[in-house]
């Protein structure tokens, strides 16, 4: 009751609004599986098809940012529209995104407590914003963009899978007493997480300089090149597999891809 009312002067703030008609996320998803005896070698197979599509997901906005001019690469430029605030955050709804996955199992049980099986799994996984932080502006913020910096397109969500293999076996080794202990391998391989490529400083003036997609120059006159040489940037961008194929474009969110990665336990 007694709360002091002079504060002296804030400083800039940030304000969190929510959508009136916001609601908590919602999913379709369903699957469908098969398992079935091969008839030889005992092997045992399974199919599944697995499906998810977002009905209501979240999307956050900055209200307090608008476009002003566009840059040569297609970028939008904004400005605040209130200076005196930082950033007004405002989180609603989205219907885009989803998963889907095939996978198929086949496996080999035995009488004498050896088992064996191996799989491979291909799916993909779309989204707008991958929504991991806890705070309202750092999933804004935090999402990789190279144009309407309000309205990100649905690209490759962070959790992407694509290509994943294993294969395990395992052995029941009896030891005394009727105690018993299991031996045994499982490898996985995969491929790498997706990931993006970034500006080092803020491209099209949203005050973050952590979050805005590359333009891949096609030609010298595209970009000018300080501490090295056309021919350096050229031969470093046509290396890499996702941005040699967006020359002259803006490279999408999660465009590119961690090489193939191998784990074996024993």
């Amino acid at each position: 009751n007694a709360q002091p009312t002079s504060l002296g002067t804030a400083g800039n703030q940030t304000i969190n609004f929510i959508d009136p008609d916001y609601q908590y996320p919602t999913v379709v998803r369903g699957n469908l599986a098969y398992d079935h005896d091969l008839g030889f070698f005992g092997l045992v197979g399974t199919g599944e098809v697995l499906f998810a599509s977002n009905l209501k997901e979240i999307k956050y906005r900055n209200i307090n940012y608008r476009q002003i001019s566009t840059r040569s690469d297609g970028r939008p430029v904004y400005t605040r529209v209130l200076p005196s605030v930082n950033d007004a955050v405002l989180l609603t709804n989205t219907d885009q995104g989803g998963q889907w996955s095939l996978s198929y199992m086949l496996s080999r049980p035995f009488r004498n407590g050896f088992q064996i099986n191996g799989s491979y799994l291909y799916g993909r996984a779309k989204s707008i914003m991958d929504g991991t932080s806890s705070v309202a502006y750092s999933n804004w913020a935090g999402t990789y963009i190279g144009g309407d910096i309000n309205n990100p397109p649905l690209t490759t969500s962070d959790f992407d899978v694509h290509s994943r293999v294993t294969i395990s076996a395992a052995k029941t080794i009896p030891l005394f007493k009727g105690l018993t202990s299991i031996a045994s391998v499982y490898y996985n391989g995969q491929n790498g997480r997706p990931y993006t490529i970034v500006f080092n400083g803020d491209a099209n003036s949203d005050n973050r300089t952590t979050n805005d997609l590359i333009f891949v120059p096609a030609t010298q006159d595209q970009v000018n090149v300080i501490n090295g040489t056309w021919a350096q940037l050229d031969a470093f961008l046509s290396a890499d597999p996702a941005a040699s194929q967006y020359r002259g474009q803006i490279l999408p969110r999660n465009a590119a891809r961690a090489p193939w990665s191998n784990t074996m336990n024993v």
